[in-house]
């Protein structure tokens, strides 16, 4: 998981915040979206004396404990849900905020002599949360205008954690180099960000493939409506589009349109003023890889150049065709 602005320590501080851990602190109940049988997120209390729930503290879920806890310096519990309630009520994308702080305690444990904005470092909780005040609170629009242009006012970009100016969630760019073909979130619309944990290869014939044959298929269930960590069988979503919609199509053409509706969405990019180099990752992976991160470093610079290459040999030839 992430640690200190996306380069994990190696070592087991984050256990602190494992859910065996905060048991023996708080009640944890496991929550979902209405109607939604996933329990992505985990509800926090208080733990009365006598065992019972107490007062509600905050909804933990993946990328808000991560990216305003652990990927901050944060290991404390308290400091975590508090850190985590003050985004939720100020109404705050976890990923854009935790992701740009990440970058300012970067800064700050480069530059000591000259920090930025109230000079938090990696584990400040206290000043971390007056950044998330100050934030949502319009006193920090430098930080609020996200990490891509925060990191060109201070003209280092290389640790910033973005692609395409969108803040990353909390899987490392060493082991995704198919965030740049995501058109929306980098874990919501490229279904790659587990692949190299799930299936551990590292192969140029299997990255291409997996962007543009298997990663792309993920905006399906934005089409249907549907959780994208549900699992949803492709033989449960036809039946879902003739129970819910009264459409009869058979898998081919369900397939075929979810794929046009993702190339649709590339295109626009592209019309957009959207550059071929900015389907890129963070400078830090090809310059510093981490040596925390349990698998050889394989996007290489040269890897990533040929992999661009051979996907844009893909994607071109289809949106020309559309």
């Amino acid at each position: 998981m992430p640690q200190n602005n996306f380069r994990p320590n190696g070592d087991d501080t984050p256990t602190s915040l494992f859910r065996e851990t905060l048991e023996d602190q708080f009640v944890i109940k496991a929550e979902s979206c209405y109607r939604c049988g996933i329990n992505c997120h985990k509800n926090i209390y208080e733990k009365k004396s006598d065992g019972g729930r107490g007062a509600f503290r905050a909804k933990f879920d993946y990328e808000p404990l991560n990216l305003l806890a652990t990927n901050l310096g944060v290991d404390d519990p308290t400091a975590a849900w508090q850190l985590v309630q003050r985004g939720d009520n100020l109404g705050m994308d976890s990923i854009s905020l935790g992701t740009t702080i990440g970058y300012v305690l970067d800064y700050n444990e480069r530059h000591p002599d000259k920090p930025i904005m109230n000079g938090a470092i990696f584990g400040n909780a206290e000043k971390i949360m007056a950044l998330v005040e100050d934030t949502g609170n319009g006193r920090l629009p430098e930080l609020g205008h996200g990490v891509k242009r925060l990191s060109e006012q201070c003209g280092e970009t290389s640790y910033a954690m973005h692609v395409k100016g969108l803040e990353l969630p909390a899987y490392l760019p060493e082991t995704n180099p198919g965030y740049p073909w995501a058109i929306a979130g980098g874990h919501m619309t490229m279904a790659t960000f587990m692949a190299l944990v799930m299936e551990g290869d590292t192969s140029m014939d299997y990255w291409v493939k997996a962007i543009t044959q298997k990663g792309l298929y993920q905006v399906r269930d934005d089409l249907l409506g549907t959780c994208k960590f549900g699992g949803l069988s492709q033989k449960m979503a036809l039946a879902a589009l003739q129970v819910e919609g009264n459409l009869d199509i058979s898998f081919e053409d369900m397939m075929a349109a979810v794929r046009r509706a993702y190339l649709r969405g590339l295109a626009i990019e592209r019309k957009q003023g959207y550059d071929y180099s900015e389907y890129t990752l963070p400078e830090q992976v090809f310059e510093q890889p981490n040596r925390n991160v349990q698998t050889e470093p394989f996007v290489t610079r040269e890897f990533f150049a040929e992999l661009q290459e051979k996907v844009w040999a893909v994607f071109n030839k289809e949106i020309e065709a559309l």
